[in-house]
């Protein structure tokens, strides 16, 4: 059976692969000299070691045809379907990670160089190459016990600048008062049930509040919407009206515990 005929006149649906090699016959059957070209699309940047991290799940697959007068153009049939994969990346179809993988991803960074610069300079590498690097830095590559000592320091090393990041993002998200108390308001919602999730907007958060008992979802509606109305608003707002949300927000207390429920 013929896998370009099932997917134009059966299932018609598949991979990129399959959209471009089906774009692909069509063309040539008009006459157009049309070709099939893979690659990559997308992938990560790794802010520790400074590089792209480039992994089997970013393979993308396209097409080029020939024109008269402009040569091979890049046409990508995948777009029509799917144009977020396009934009985003195989990343934009993928959930949002949740406040411990965000919190984490300094340290994966961190790890993921580590074990790139291993592989670049210790398991690529020729003996003398090997050699070359550990005189360099004043060892002896005989002695496998400084070999591993400065691994060791290299690794502690890399582990205190993770967690250096982490400890400078926090001290960057608390610094401002507004977040602050905005965080607080919402450990009081979870305190009382209503838990806000890590990928959640105040927007949703606003209309799950029915939750709560009647006074204290209209308060806290009204806050949130007072929340939003000052974060996103494109006027700008005085500083008394910053100061006041924060005030409210730092004194917002629940006066019945509600049942804990999720969105």
């Amino acid at each position: 059976r013929n896998s370009v005929d099932d997917f134009l006149f059966g299932t018609q649906e598949g991979y990129c692969e399959h959209f471009a090699s089906a774009f692909a016959v069509m063309m040539r059957d008009a006459g157009i000299p049309t070709r099939v070209v893979t690659g990559y699309q997308g992938g990560q940047y790794n802010q520790v070691g400074d590089y792209w991290l480039i992994r089997n799940s970013d393979a993308h697959a396209w097409t080029e045809v020939w024109l008269e007068g402009r040569g091979w153009v890049r046409i990508d049939p995948t777009a029509s379907v799917a144009p977020e994969r396009i934009r985003e990346g195989l990343a934009g179809l993928i959930p949002p990670p949740g406040a411990f993988s965000r919190w984490g991803q300094p340290l994966w960074d961190s790890l993921d160089s580590m074990r790139r610069a291993w592989n670049y300079l210790i398991v690529d590498f020729d003996a003398a190459t090997q050699r070359a690097l550990f005189q360099r830095l004043g060892l002896d590559p005989q002695d496998w016990r400084q070999v591993a000592i400065a691994l060791g320091i290299g690794i502690v090393l890399a582990l205190g600048l993770s967690f250096a990041l982490l400890w400078r993002g926090g001290r960057k998200r608390i610094s401002d008062p507004l977040q602050a108390a905005w965080a607080r308001f919402c450990r009081r919602l979870g305190g009382a049930g209503l838990i806000k999730q890590a990928d959640e907007t105040a927007s949703a958060l606003l209309e799950r509040c029915d939750a709560l008992p009647a006074a204290d979802a209209k308060a806290a509606r009204t806050l949130i919407q007072r929340y939003v109305s000052q974060r996103y608003a494109e006027a700008q707002t005085t500083t008394a009206q910053r100061q006041s949300l924060i005030g409210d927000l730092r004194r917002f207390r629940i006066s019945t515990r509600v049942a804990r429920r999720a969105p």
